[in-house]
């Protein structure tokens, strides 16, 4: 948590100190107060419970802040939390001496009401990622009390959700339009809703940015408009389908999205975890990273983000091909001749062959799925890639009707992944638990997780072992900006936004 500090500092016996509160932003003489234009669709809501649009969803980060943030290295950063203590599955968290942007003080009612309002929410994705809260209670004014049905060391990741005071959201004026709900943050929407005026009473760092303009671009078609013609100075993506380049820099954030090759493990040879070892170690997951996703990516060398320290250790995928350790894991599992056409056979003579289902919508999986195709014929492997319509693919997915499949899936701010490694979870598709025997079962393994006797780390190593799925990138997010702003732009996926007051003009 940022804090302020009153500071001493004596010089020929002239004494200047400084008061604990807002913080002006350094300000060198090029530095003058500015002003920026960012888009936003005035038909939907700034209340971020019910807002429907990105852009909107987005701005709502500048309007209110939330307990913790999520830094690049996906650890809880103290927002309008001071500390924390966790005992099992009781987390306790105090709150600073802040106040709403009309003066009133921050308090625990306010937390439980905007909690409420976030596990209601329909549009926000707060209400799945707040699902393990089993209880909250405002334990005093300044305190509140998180009780999980599951032990989560990560829970404070999912601490983002914004904060507003008690009963200001739903109000609307005296035409019937709606008032933003009132926030912590750096920003207040003004009476018209088409400016965003700098909060002087802000409790950290003050950028030089004094006023944000808004120009409304309700849909994708109108926001390609907009930041084509240079009319806003900011712009995120986080698309891989509907890209619209900005001219200007740009800055990659680091999202938790992680594209992978599905196994449907039911299916032949699948069903060894040696196959899907051969599979994962002919991907050149590098050459993907830049060739399918342009750089906006970064290679999975785990199924866990490598940006978390955490499971460094067991993080041991390779960047880069190696089909020695294909043919290797293949004749473990009796493939050690190979047909006429190059490619290796069973015993039985049954050659190592998939199909490779891909949604043919998605240009990057596409070019992702031709280049597994192409080395897996290197390493002896066939892959047919079988491009479908998405309505398709979805529908074959979900029926298990599939043998691979490219797919992206968005891990949880507390790196909860049991979604898609555990049978029956929500995107668990063709995925089969493992017997355990002298090694322990994906289910076992995550079931340990959440008592609390196995380590991130340790289920990392497990998942590895089995290989339920296979990990290919994690992609990140893109953020442009115009060429206004000369350097400073690095936001967080919890908030965009998050360094403002570090941007340089």
């Amino acid at each position: 948590m940022k804090r302020c500090f009153a500071v001493m500092l004596a010089a020929v016996c002239i004494f200047c100190m400084a008061s604990c509160g807002k913080k002006e932003a350094v300000t060198p003489a090029a530095q003058k107060q500015q002003e920026i234009t960012l888009l936003f669709s005035q038909t939907d809501s700034l209340d971020p419970y019910s807002a429907k649009t990105e852009q909107n969803r987005h701005l709502a980060t500048l309007i209110f802040d939330s307990l913790y943030k999520v830094d690049k290295n996906f650890r809880a950063v103290p927002c309008l939390a001071v500390t924390c203590e966790q005992k099992d599955t009781v987390f306790t968290v105090h709150l600073g001496a802040f106040t709403f942007t009309d003066g009133t003080a921050l308090s625990s009612a306010d937390v439980v009401y905007s909690f409420e309002k976030a596990r209601q929410s329909a549009t926000s994705g707060f209400a799945a990622a707040l699902s393990e809260v089993e209880s909250i209670a405002a334990v005093d004014p300044a305190t509140v009390r998180f009780s999980l049905n599951r032990f989560d060391p990560y829970f404070l990741n999912l601490l983002t959700f914004p904060i507003l005071k008690t009963d200001s959201a739903g109000l609307t004026d005296s035409d019937g339009v709606e008032i933003p709900p009132i926030g912590c943050g750096r920003y207040v929407p003004d009476t018209a809703n088409l400016k965003l005026i700098r909060n002087d009473n802000y409790h950290d760092t003050l950028s030089v940015i004094k006023q944000i303009n808004l120009i409304s671009a309700p849909d994708s078609e109108s926001a390609s408009h907009y930041v084509q013609m240079g009319a806003c100075d900011l712009y995120y993506t986080s698309s891989e389908t509907n890209i619209v380049r900005m001219s200007g820099k740009r800055s990659e954030i680091d999202i938790n999205h992680l594209v992978f090759l599905g196994v449907n493990s039911s299916y032949g040879a699948l069903g060894n975890k040696e196959m899907r070892y051969a599979i994962s170690s002919l991907i050149d997951r590098a050459d993907i990273v830049s060739s399918a996703y342009y750089n906006a990516a970064v290679v999975a060398n785990g199924f866990f983000n490598p940006a978390l320290s955490d499971v460094k250790s067991t993080s041991t995928i390779k960047q880069n091909a190696d089909t020695d350790i294909s043919i290797e894991n293949l004749a473990k599992i009796g493939y050690t001749n190979k047909d006429e056409d190059g490619y290796y056979v069973s015993s039985s003579g049954t050659r190592a062959s998939f199909s490779l289902l891909v949604n043919q919508n998605n240009p990057s999986r596409m070019i992702a799925a031709r280049h597994i195709s192409t080395a897996a014929k290197s390493a002896g492997i066939e892959i047919t890639v079988e491009p479908v319509s998405f309505e398709t693919y979805l529908s074959r997915i979900k029926a298990g009707h599939f043998q691979l499949y490219l797919g992206e899936v968005a891990i949880g701010l507390n790196m909860d992944i049991k979604g898609l490694v555990v049978p029956g979870g929500s995107a668990a598709f063709g995925v089969s638990d493992t017997s355990g025997g002298s090694s322990m079962s994906i289910s076992g393994a995550v079931k340990s997780y959440e008592e609390g006797s196995l380590n991130l780390s340790s289920l990392s190593g497990v998942l590895l072992t089995e290989m339920p799925q296979i990990p290919i990138c994690y992609r990140k997010g893109s953020l442009f900006y115009s060429d206004k702003i000369k350097s400073g732009v690095n936001g967080l996926s919890c908030d965009i936004y998050y360094n403002m007051a570090d941007y340089k003009f």
